[in-house]
């Protein structure tokens, strides 16, 4: 059964992604920040990045544009929240898009931002538009790059949520034409066991105690000269899948769920670097989390005293890297 749930759900993904087709917002795209990577601050606290994030040069003003038809479902003018300045579209089959950290709004809504900006004076505000009142064809402005919110620099978020706004996507599922970067490549650069950290080497033996070694590591992708955060991970034991994180949707009540997936401590993120290390192990074998795949430790229970483990790592565009250790226990 659990085998079924999980082909259905991969054929549910891929259906999503045929049934919406999105253009990237900007000219010339550049993915800067993949969806589901770490973001540690901001008035929210620690959080998922719940979408894509594309180059515009560090420039404010750049064309931010609709990925699809569709019509306006609310902006959002707050410079402090999170999202800033925000626009959001509603597309065929009720999935919305929105664009945030912008710097203005297209010239169709200008008109009404500017006349609420005065009015509220900075405090939030959240218009709701009437369907089809507003209609954006693809390609059409919807508004200016802009840093607003708690973007460390000028760039353009886009996120696609579902109808009810419940969860997120990754927006790689819908996205066409975002060439692949020409320095892609997959990288696991360090390792954890039971919080001693060490370089990574692929084949080798690395010591544990107790039941269950506590395994983190430090993997990522090249992009476009950035680093990325990785789109699934699987952990097998002995040839078995035990442990799956996969960034192709989090629900929205998983937000500030990161402690599950990322250690804190270890990772940290500013306009230069971008370090997440990735846990691959529960903290609580009964939650049910929408980025954690596939959990099998609770069956488990404990690691036989040498393990032959691989790890699979994927990035957004498909490439994969494989990585094989030997987990020994010492001690007892």
């Amino acid at each position: 059964m659990r085998r079924l749930l999980a082909t259905l759900i991969v054929i549910s993904i891929v259906v999503i992604g045929f049934s919406l087709e999105l253009y990237p917002p900007v000219d010339n795209p550049r993915v800067t920040a993949t969806f589901g990577e770490y973001r540690p601050l901001g008035s929210r606290g620690p959080h998922f990045h719940m979408g894509v994030d594309f180059s515009t040069t560090r420039m404010i003003g750049i064309d931010i544009k609709a990925a699809a038809d569709g019509y306006l479902d609310r902006v959002i003018i707050d410079k402090d929240d999170i999202y800033g300045y925000v626009v959001v579209l509603v597309h065929e089959g009720g999935y919305k898009t929105l664009y945030a950290h912008m710097s203005d709004f297209a010239p169709a809504i200008k008109e009404i931002t500017d006349d609420l900006e005065k009015e509220f004076d900075g405090e939030r505000v959240v218009v709701q538009f009437h369907p089809n009142d507003i209609v954006f064809k693809r390609g059409e402005v919807v508004g200016k790059s802009g840093s607003t919110g708690e973007a460390m620099q000028p760039h353009a978020h886009f996120e696609v949520r579902d109808e009810n706004e419940e969860a997120s996507y990754d927006p790689m599922l819908f996205l066409v034409g975002v060439p692949r970067p020409i320095d892609e490549k997959v990288v696991f650069d360090m390792i954890s066991v039971d919080s001693t950290v060490m370089s990574f080497v692929d084949g080798g033996e690395y010591t544990f105690t107790g039941d269950i070694p506590k395994l983190e590591i430090l993997a990522y992708s090249v992009g476009n000269g950035n680093r990325l955060g990785l789109k699934d991970i699987k952990y097998y034991l002995n040839g078995n899948l035990i442990y799956e994180i996969s960034f192709s949707k989090i629900g929205w009540i998983d937000f500030g769920n990161v402690s599950y997936v990322y250690d804190g401590e270890k990772s940290r993120m500013s306009v230069e670097e971008y370090v997440a290390w990735y846990k691959l192990y529960p903290i609580d074998l009964n939650a049910n989390l929408s980025m954690i795949k596939v959990n099998r430790f609770s069956e488990v229970k404990r690691f036989p005293d040498v393990s032959n483990v691989k790890i699979v790592l994927e990035n957004a565009w498909g490439m994969k890297k494989e990585a094989r250790i030997v987990l020994r226990r010492v001690g007892d």
